[in-house]
């Protein structure tokens, strides 16, 4: 099977793990032949199966199967991916838990606090979303990596009746980019 393996026939190597009772080679052996044929659902599927979920969440999410992906990606452990996929799925609940099992540690954590702002944003939870947002922000400047998510934040607290706080952020978004979205109209609402 191995030799097959290394000559790239897959579905013979699949066979040779079968006859020798290896189910869960043979499985793996089946997803990485469908991968290499781009037959993304039918990887994903052989890749779950095997046991290999961070592989059957990116062929899930290649093949446009958000649900699977986020089943895949959760058992992974790739909490973040998993958030991404049910966020786009508009499962928000769903995305929640999985970003706030996200540990400071986790490379993705900075993505994570801004995805879950974004979350409370169009779920017009604008409590949540500021106090996220404005956790996750503090001490950074508005540039223009992160203009969407100082923006994000002044809506909220224009739509919680914090005027005052919306009018500073965007006359900082305002400052960096003066034709941002409608910051100018905003601007002109806020301050009247």
């Amino acid at each position: 099977a191995e030799m097959f393996v290394q000559a790239g026939d897959l579905a013979s190597a699949q066979d040779c793990y079968r006859k020798a009772g290896k189910e869960k080679e043979a499985t793996l052996a089946a997803a990485k032949h469908f991968e290499s044929q781009q037959e993304w659902r039918e990887a994903g599927i052989a890749f779950y199966n095997a046991g290999a979920f961070l592989h059957a969440g990116n062929c899930s999410a290649k093949a446009n199967l958000m649900a699977d992906a986020a089943k895949a990606f959760e058992q992974a452990g790739a909490h973040y991916r998993a958030a991404l996929a049910y966020y786009q799925l508009r499962k928000f609940e769903d995305a929640i838990r999985c970003l706030q099992r996200i540990r400071e540690s986790d490379p993705d954590f900075n993505a994570s606090r801004a995805l879950l702002g974004r979350v409370f944003f169009d779920m017009h939870d604008y409590a949540h979303c500021a106090a996220t947002l404005s956790n996750h922000l503090t001490g950074m400047r508005v540039e223009t990596g992160n203009i969407e998510y100082f923006y994000m934040l002044a809506l909220a607290y224009e739509q919680m009746g914090n005027l005052e706080q919306s009018r500073d952020l965007l006359l900082k978004i305002h400052s960096v980019n003066t034709v941002y979205r409608d910051v100018t109209t905003r601007l002109s609402n806020v301050s009247s």
